[in-house]
């Protein structure tokens, strides 16, 4: 989810509202679950400390496995 979100820009031929308020809802239910989003963090911070290939491409594979 989170890498199609980011090869999508508004001037792409398929990009859709509708896509881009499903990523809105998304952020909406991880605010209201604060564990959750404790627990994201510290992944965040584990991976970008031993993180072994560019992080940059690693993250978004390990939120889309959260949501």
């Amino acid at each position: 989810m989170i890498a199609d979100y980011l090869k999508h820009n508004i001037d792409d031929p398929e990009w859709r509202i509708a896509r881009e308020w499903n990523y809105w809802i998304e952020i909406e239910r991880l605010a209201d679950q604060p564990e959750k989003i404790r627990e994201m963090s510290e992944q965040y911070c584990n991976l970008k400390d031993t993180a072994l290939f560019p992080f940059q491409n690693r993250w978004p594979e390990e939120v889309s496995g959260w949501l």
